[in-house]
């Protein structure tokens, strides 16, 4: 994988986020070409996890949406060892990077301006899209 590619899934990740679409919607769309899937299909799909899933501010929409396209990824999907090792080696990266925080209330705090998503969440989206192209190696 050059850094060409990793840095064009950031960029359009954070054009993305920047315009009408979520932090879950955003990483999964920079990785269509890996999961097959197109950025419209991909909105639809990942509408719903933005923001801590539906806006409860729980697990970071990034991370949703990298375990997605780590998700689609799966040859074969009774076969859950491997995925959940995937899953979790991202999801303890993710943590090491933020201080032990997952969810969204805790990455961003309680009342953010749309100043401090506009800074802080691009940083966590970088953050997925390194960690889930080094995970599967594309």
């Amino acid at each position: 994988m050059t850094d060409d590619k990793l840095l064009f899934r950031i960029d359009k990740a954070k054009e993305l986020f920047n315009g009408p679409y979520n932090c879950a919607q955003s990483v999964a769309a920079a990785f269509s070409d890996v999961i097959g899937k197109n950025d419209d299909e991909i909105f639809r799909v990942m509408s719903g996890f933005g923001f801590g899933m539906g806006g409860e501010r729980t697990v970071c929409g990034a991370v949703t949406g990298g375990i997605f396209v780590i998700s689609s990824t799966v040859q074969d999907p009774a076969q859950r060892e491997e995925l959940y090792d995937r899953v979790y080696y991202l999801i303890s990266r993710f943590k090491q990077q933020n201080n032990s925080k997952l969810n969204c209330l805790d990455l961003v705090g309680e009342n953010p301006t749309n100043e401090e998503f506009q800074v802080k969440c691009p940083l966590l989206l970088e953050q997925v899209i390194r960690e889930v192209q080094n995970i599967l190696e594309v």
